[in-house]
């Protein structure tokens, strides 16, 4: 990871095992916003979901966004890291 933060394309956050690397402020200008603007407007129904129902689980979030799990997952670890909503349980049952 180190040469992604050397040549300016990821940026670490933390330290040793607590690190992690996320995409730069210039790859992210040079995407674009379009893309940015579809997740935070799916972060906004999961999390607008969460509000309403008290929880949601992966596989119902799927179902609101017609995505597949793994991007469902990433969006509502994004969530909890933001700390935004709380996630309970560890296993496929986490809500």
């Amino acid at each position: 990871m180190a040469g992604g933060v050397a040549k300016g394309l990821l940026r670490q956050e933390g330290e040793r095992g607590g690190s992690r690397y996320v995409l730069s402020d210039e790859v992210l200008l040079r995407a674009g916003s379009s893309g940015l603007e579809a997740r935070g407007r799916q972060r906004q129904m999961l999390l607008d979901e969460v509000r309403r129902k008290g929880s949601i689980s992966t596989v119902e979030g799927t179902v609101l966004l017609g995505e597949q799990v793994p991007i469902v997952r990433h969006l509502l670890n994004d969530l909890v890291r933001a700390q935004l909503i709380v996630a309970a349980g560890k296993t496929r049952g986490r809500r």
